[in-house]
């Protein structure tokens, strides 16, 4: 693996030459290229596989297009030669319909596979997909795979330590394989295109071979105002001061559905912005988030309040203002929805909207943490469920409409494959055959006992939701009375809503289906899923250490209650909190509050502090409910229990949390140290207005 940066970057001169068929259509029409272009193309050029870091906004997909392009795609419809592979359906649906004119200018057909777009099952010579896409067509029609040289994959920091980043992992050597087969020994080329990462070699070596490693590109100063205000009339106050201090289109973060619609409608119909209050999250209908972003484009003054799906790089035009609700959950969406402001130029200004002094020091945190590029990267945990998908799709799509742990081994990269042999993935189909998503057929072969679909699997095959490593999200639809469009999904109905930021009067439900028309109150919805922890280990003792406060400290605060520092992030705290109060520390209600960074105990008996070695087994004894908010996958319960409990332990971090516990109870703080500490972060750093 190697690093590539500004040596060897091709001249404005060079790149016109080198890229005779799209110099004019993708970088002239900006005036010249980037430096992440100029880095990026000469390796593009020459084949080989590359991960590709820069800031939003820095011209990644370029970058990346107008080689590939020069070097696969001949003029003209024809086979699918180059395929784009982005995160989600709303992503893909954006770059297909900002490449398609200038690609299409040079007789370049753009096609789409999502759930939604399957261009007629006719593959066009570039292709953009979401992975579950790239899975149904390696299942179902590899023959239209047979021409691609080049696959692209988007915004690989968004995939990468889920189970759909697992599952892409898979995907990309499965595609390697079978290109393999189908042409030769000539290797597929493989990008990556990332905003900046901590880490870029380990993220390259999940997906590519021997990459070359490109980063280019400075990110642009912030300009952060921290507010104390995160309640709806607080935020009311702050947004319009904002409008009248010249910011007139208003980007607002927040980090739940429900806070979408709560503070939508509060908005709505109020000044600063009143009627262009603008709603956008997962749970509403692909065509009312079109709408959403098409009227937030063309209006003059206006606020979408949205959660993390327009974190990435869908073009809504221009934002004067990005506003966060709360501390986001990692530095990477912190980055991400920053970027989304002023993308032509000058500083990012940024409305930090904290609920208490310890949000506002923990922005402060984030926002340091981003300029000196201090950031944490635990090793991503693979999530073992994506191997009971994978079998299901192999036994499927194969011939002999079987699988055996031999044949689901071919399947995994080199990392995976050794550790993963076929005699621990005989367990695991054993496992699967238990739960009727597959079922033993008593013959045994070369790789081991094999297996048909079970009712579960072929149920999934034939509904097409094998291919996705998502959980099932709300069933109830949400049906306007007069056009009967689908507006949302939603969990339960209550009788009066707010859905897109609009109160709406539930007229019908029949407990699949709500049929409402506008008017009403409005009021709270409740939407199905669990997110998973916000907080890693690694960036709550980074946001700590920032705040000079001490992982491991003991503190007893004004009411007599002792507060505890840790700084384990979310899962690992939260066990830590657990164990206190099986070890009967503290009883009930006496383990007052828990969070990623510390926990709060009334009258705790500390001479029962637990042992490092009760970890273990309360973690085991526990995996199935720690499991449901770790987002490990849907396939994961249904793993053998031992694989389960290996794969919530490495997500917890056991061995953190049995590091925490050596010492026995924490060393007494004192309050006046922490004051000092504070003040002198407070004091040190520069100030909110400028990052």
């Amino acid at each position: 693996m190697s690093s590539e940066g500004r040596d060897g970057e091709l001249s404005d001169q060079e790149l016109r030459a080198r890229l005779p068929r799209t110099w004019d259509t993708l970088i002239a029409r900006h005036g010249r290229a980037s430096d992440i272009q100029r880095a990026a193309i000469g390796p593009l050029l020459s084949g080989r596989d590359a991960l590709l870091c820069a800031p939003t906004a820095a011209g990644k997909t370029v970058a990346f297009l107008a080689p590939l392009v020069e070097a696969w795609v001949p003029p003209g419809p024809g086979l699918a030669r180059v395929l784009v592979v982005a995160p989600t359906r709303a992503l893909v649906n954006d770059l297909a319909r900002r490449i398609e004119g200038p690609l299409g200018r040079t007789g370049i057909s753009v096609g789409r596979w999502t759930g939604d777009h399957h261009d007629g099952g006719r593959p066009q010579p570039l292709t953009v997909l979401t992975p579950e896409a790239l899975d149904a067509r390696l299942a179902r029609s590899p023959r239209v795979l047979e021409g691609v040289s080049a696959v692209v994959l988007d915004e690989l920091h968004v995939l990468d330590g889920t189970a759909r980043g697992d599952q892409l992992r898979i995907l990309v050597h499965r595609l390697r394989v079978e290109r393999r087969d189908a042409q030769g020994p000539r290797p597929l080329q493989v990008v990556g295109a990332s905003a900046t990462v901590a880490r870029p070699q380990e993220l390259a070596a999940r997906y590519l071979r021997d990459p070359a490693i490109i980063e280019a590109g400075e990110r642009r100063r912030v300009q952060a105002r921290i507010v104390r205000g995160a309640e709806p009339p607080a935020v009311e106050i702050h947004l319009a001061q904002a409008v009248r201090d010249g910011f007139r289109k208003v980007l607002l973060f927040v980090d739940s559905r429900a806070a979408v619609e709560e503070l939508a409608a509060f908005l709505r119909h109020r000044p600063p912005f009143r009627g262009a209050v603008l709603a956008h999250h997962g749970s509403l209908s692909r065509r009312a988030r079109l709408d959403a972003e098409a009227r937030f484009q063309r209006a003059p003054v206006a606020i979408c309040v949205a959660t993390s799906t327009l974190e990435l790089g869908i073009d809504i035009g221009d934002i004067d203002l990005v506003a966060l609700l709360r501390p986001p959950p990692s530095l990477a969406a912190l980055s991400q929805r920053i970027g989304r402001g002023r993308r032509r130029g000058g500083a990012h200004p940024v409305l930090c909207l904290a609920a208490t002094s310890f949000e506002e020091s923990l922005f402060r945190g984030l926002l340091s943490a981003r300029r000196d590029g201090d950031w944490p990267a635990p090793a991503p945990v693979f999530r073992a469920g994506v191997l009971l998908q994978q079998a299901v799709v192999v036994a499927a799509s194969r011939p002999s409409r079987t699988v055996d742990a031999g044949a689901l081994a071919r399947r995994l990269p080199a990392d995976l494959a050794k550790v993963w042999p076929p005699t621990r993935l005989s367990a695991v189909l054993e496992g699967a055959a238990g739960v009727e998503l597959l079922h033993a057929t008593g013959v045994r072969g070369p790789g081991g006992p094999r297996y048909r679909l079970g009712l579960r699997g072929e149920r999934s095959w034939h509904r097409g939701a094998v291919h996705a490593n998502l959980a099932e999200g709300p069933r109830t639809r949400v049906e306007d009375a007069l056009t009967g469009e689908l507006i949302a999904h939603i969990d339960e109905a209550a009788p009066s809503q707010g859905l897109g930021g609009q109160a709406r009067r539930v007229l019908h439900e029949d407990g699949e289906r709500v049929v409402v028309r506008p008017g009403g109150e409005g009021g709270r919805v409740r939407f199905g899923g669990k997110g998973g922890d916000r907080w890693t280990t690694g960036l709550a003792r980074l946001l700590l250490r920032r705040l000079a406060l001490p992982p491991c400290g003991r503190l007893v605060l004004d009411d007599g209650a002792v507060g505890v520092l840790h700084g384990l992030g979310d899962a690992a705290g939260r066990v830590l909190g657990d164990l206190l109060r099986a070890a009967k520390v503290v009883e009930g209600k006496h383990l007052q509050s828990r969070g990623p960074f510390g926990l709060v105990l009334v009258d705790p008996d500390l001479s029962r502090w637990p042992a490092p070695d009760r970890v273990r087994p309360y973690v085991d004894g526990s995996h199935v409910r720690l499991g449901e908010r770790l987002s490990l996958g849907p396939y994961h319960p249904w793993l053998p229990e031992a694989e389960q409990q290996a794969v919530v332990a490495e997500a917890v971090g056991t061995g953190l949390v049995e590091g925490w516990l050596v010492g026995g109870p924490p060393p007494v703080v004192p309050w006046s140290e922490l004051a000092e500490a504070a003040a002198r972060y407070r004091g040190g750093r520069r100030s909110a207005g400028d990052e």
